[in-house]
């Protein structure tokens, strides 16, 4: 397990670097206008990767790792539902031709990098079943040089259309090293009980997954719609500095399922192995949530100009979400063991409506301040109702007032330092001083013992 969260995290951790240096590049080389365009693009080739991948990424993981399916088999029939992809991009396009809503051009680019990120992520769900941690790590590391050198080559005469054939290509180039690797291992046949066990645990995570971006990235066309692209950038680059420790979060999610099914199948005391987890990584996640709102204001500068500045609240109010959102990544642990997907579809359902509703009555009473507060409501919702309902169909007896009283003491925290300004050298004593506390109250020596059984798995 070490080995492989060390890749992963590693992984993760570059991420964060190169992510912060290309939005160095971006938003001092484009203007909000075109910065705010960009981010609306790549927002869109979010939302129909979610829709166009019809959940069979996680399908495969699952397919893998709990059924022992040949990769070959798994892959073969995968690509049945990539050709459905295919359809529906040149039904798209040929729509958009008639009534002309996008930029021909951009939107071509935008189905083009969608289907090919479709299959890398066929690939990177065989990637995290196989434990391939390190070839994880070397098409990202990859793919992130190629995109910064050509955005360096550019940042003199960059505009969005070329950003988009930078992103089209290292994507090209990923998918590419992917099947390489693999090309041995992808020939199989068509298995009607697979197609149809990847259908049934992937097609509910569409709609949870459209309703996941939802709550995630539909504040950025509404605030586009009240507010306009400028005002998307400002939300956005905050909202990016904050989502940071989602990078963070993702290092864990990606490791996680394989190890949780591993654990619920060996091990009979494996409730207190899901508590230790959760606690651990509870005291991981808010530390590193303290230090980004401790330094956000030295990122904003450092990334960007001071025209950013002036929006550092979202950081504050997003982080404070993201961390109980990703906790749902542990507790959800009951619903995706039993197979019951379309339980976190009905709840990311009920949480993106509520937040669209939410955003279109405050948005414009209050501005991108309120597309924070409204995405920070949906995520506790998620996180209650998971809880509520994955401990329904599996019991777990987690920790959970321990976390309510760190998360209470980092809200505290978080408060003073938004409101006041410290010297450098206090704001490291009031980080310190935090993680010696939360140690304190959270870990215990069963949890040491715990996490040395998942260090040895």
């Amino acid at each position: 397990m070490i080995k492989t969260l060390y890749y992963y995290a590693i992984t993760k951790f570059s991420l964060i670097f190169f992510s912060l240096y290309t939005i160095s590049i971006l938003t001092n080389n484009l203007s909000l206008v075109e910065y705010g365009e960009l981010d609306l693009l790549i927002v869109t080739i979010t939302l129909l990767g979610v829709i166009l991948n019809l959940g069979i990424s996680s399908a495969i993981n699952r397919e893998l790792n709990l059924f022992n399916r040949k990769i070959g088999d798994v892959f073969t029939n995968s690509l049945l539902f990539f050709f459905k992809s295919l359809l529906i991009s040149i039904f798209i396009y040929t729509l958009n031709t008639m009534f002309n809503i996008l930029n021909q051009n951009y939107l071509f680019l935008i189905l083009m990098i969608t289907n090919i990120n479709i299959l890398n992520g066929y690939l990177i769900g065989i990637v995290r079943a196989t434990n391939k941690s390190k070839l994880f790590f070397i098409v990202n590391l990859i793919q992130q040089v190629l995109y910064l050198s050509y955005l360096l080559y550019y940042q003199n005469n960059l505009t969005v259309e070329k950003v988009l054939y930078i992103i089209f290509f290292y994507s090209f180039i990923s998918l590419s090293i992917y099947l390489y690797y693999f090309k041995n291992s992808l020939g199989g046949k068509y298995d009607k009980s697979i197609y149809l066990s990847l259908s049934k645990y992937g097609l509910p995570l569409v709609l949870g997954g459209v309703a996941e971006f939802i709550f995630n990235s539909s504040d950025k066309y509404m605030i586009n719609y009240f507010l306009g692209k400028e005002s998307v950038a400002l939300y956005s680059v905050n909202y990016k500095i904050a989502a940071m420790l989602l990078i963070v979060a993702g290092v864990f999610q990606m490791l996680w399922p394989r190890y949780m099914y591993r654990i619920y199948n060996k091990y009979k005391d494996y409730s207190n192995l899901y508590r230790a987890v959760l606690n651990f990584y509870s005291f991981v996640i808010i530390n590193i949530a303290l230090c980004i709102i401790t330094w956000r204001e030295k990122l904003i500068l450092l990334i960007t100009n001071e025209n950013y500045l002036i929006a550092d609240g979202i950081v504050v109010i997003v982080i404070s979400g993201i961390i109980l959102y990703s906790l749902h990544y542990i507790l959800n642990a009951g619903i995706h063991i039993s197979g019951k997907s379309y339980i976190m579809t009905n709840i990311t359902i009920i949480a993106g409506v509520l937040n669209i509703l939410l955003n279109y009555f405050f948005i414009p009473l209050y501005g991108y301040t309120a597309a924070a507060f409204t995405t920070v409501i949906a995520m506790i919702l998620i996180l209650f109702a998971t809880y509520y309902f994955s401990n329904k169909l599996i019991v777990i007896n987690y920790d959970l007032m321990k976390i309510f009283y760190i998360y209470t003491l980092f809200v505290f925290f978080a408060f003073i330092l938004y409101f006041f300004h410290f010297s450098f050298f206090e704001s490291i004593l009031l980080n310190i001083g935090f993680l010696f506390i939360s140690a304190f109250l959270l870990l215990s020596f069963k949890d040491f013992k715990a996490l040395k059984v998942l260090v040895d798995e």
